[in-house]
Parts: structure tokens; C-alpha cells; sequence
């Protein structure tokens, strides 16, 4: 059971992470959210985001949970374990681009269609102006 809420603890961390730092650039950014730069800044951040995010749950977990106390917990520390985090928070990241991103083009292909649909709708009553002028439609 404690595997299971340590496995928990960490992958809501991670994903209230990078949910915060994508909706953080996402308001800010706009749609401009989706250009190279801006990209590569959400993506960095998000990684940093991410292992800061494990190490301190690996603090509550160790230290708070587990009543070691801290100078072992920075002692006992590995940069191996790093190096996984590291992993999980790029692939943790790369979903979350690819769901905003995804979401993003599926948004601008509504305003797109709904765009389209609008001028379809403005020619059809301009021609059927031209075809009878008097013509009065009631809406």
C-alpha cells in the first residue's frame, strides 16, 4: 500500500505540475502559446517544474512521512534517481505539449469551419438579394 500511495503522490505532483505551468502559458501567451520559442520555454520550464516537484515530494515522503530526518534525506540523495525523474517529466511533458497542441489545432479548426459557414451564409443572402430585391425575410 505505501508503493502505491508514493507511485500516487508523485504522478498527481507531476500532473498538477505541468497542468499549472501549460495553463500558465497558455493565458499568458495566448495563441501564441504554439510558436517554436515559446514552445521550447513551456517545455524547459515544465522539466524544471517537474524535478523540482519530485524532489520536494520525496521530501514529504522521506522526511515528513518517513521521520527521517533531513541531513540524511541531502545525504542519501542520488543523482540517479534524478536522472528517472528526468524521464518520467520529458515524457509527462511531451504528452501534455501534445494534448494542448492537439487541442489548439482542433479550437482553430472550429473558428475556421465556423468562419467558413459564416461568409457561406453571407453569399447565399446576398445573392438571394439579387435575385428579388424587395424580397423581405423574416428571422
Amino acid at each position: 500500500m505505501k508503493g502505491y500511495f508514493n507511485t500516487l503522490l508523485y504522478a498527481v505532483t507531476i500532473y498538477l505540475a505541468n497542468a499549472y505551468i501549460w495553463n500558465y502559458f497558455s493565458k499568458k501567451r495566448g495563441s501564441g502559446v504554439f510558436t517554436l520559442r515559446n514552445m521550447v520555454i513551456g517545455f524547459c520550464s515544465n522539466i524544471v517544474i517537474s524535478i523540482v516537484a519530485i524532489l520536494l515530494v520525496r521530501i514529504v515522503a522521506n522526511v515528513g512521512f518517513g521521520n527521517m530526518p533531513i541531513s540524511s534525506f541531502l545525504a542519501a540523495e542520488n543523482g540517479s534517481f534524478y536522472y528517472v525523474a528526468f524521464l518520467i517529466a520529458l515524457l509527462s511533458t511531451l504528452i501534455f505539449c501534445a494534448f494542448f497542441y492537439y487541442k489548439y489545432r482542433q479550437e482553430n479548426n472550429v473558428k475556421e469551419q465556423k468562419i467558413i459557414a459564416g461568409t457561406a451564409s453571407a453569399k447565399f443572402d446576398a445573392l438571394k438579394n439579387q435575385l428579388d430585391p424587395h424580397f423581405c425575410s423574416i428571422v
